[in-house]
């Protein structure tokens, strides 16, 4: 075999080997997709008599007759947000966004509001909140 031969060979083989990696890898992703099971966060009543309440990683808002559920994480790359009493807004620490009390944005890098989460009442008087893990 001629070196010319052998190079150009292995040079096929190598685009061709990188080839089927790059495309093979989102197809192995999607065929061994598993959807991450969602976890519930209970408020008991005692825990909502603040206006606003935290517990992994969701602010509970109590609104005028109800109660509001807001994500702690941050549209922009996912940083628990904080919330500032005195200024009435969430910001996030790692790059500055700042959200209003009912999680719409108000500035920074992050594009979108603040996703709202389902409040369910139970018999108990507790509030369930489902989070995606």
């Amino acid at each position: 075999m001629k070196r010319r031969v052998f190079i150009r060979s292995l040079g096929r083989g190598l685009i061709s080997f990188f080839g089927a990696a790059l495309l093979g890898y989102p197809v192995l992703k999607f065929v061994s997709f598993r959807r991450e099971a969602a976890r519930p966060v209970v408020f008991h009543p005692e825990e909502t008599a603040q206006r606003i309440n935290y517990k992994a990683e969701v602010y509970l808002v109590k609104c005028e007759n109800d109660f509001q559920a807001i994500s702690a994480r941050c549209t922009h790359l996912g940083c628990t947000v904080a919330f500032h009493e005195g200024k009435k807004e969430f910001h996030c620490p790692c790059h500055g966004s700042i959200f209003d009390e009912n999680g719409n944005r108000l500035s920074g890098p992050a594009k979108k509001s603040l996703p709202l989460l389902a409040v369910k009442r139970e018999k108990n008087r507790d509030l369930v909140v489902t989070i995606d893990v």
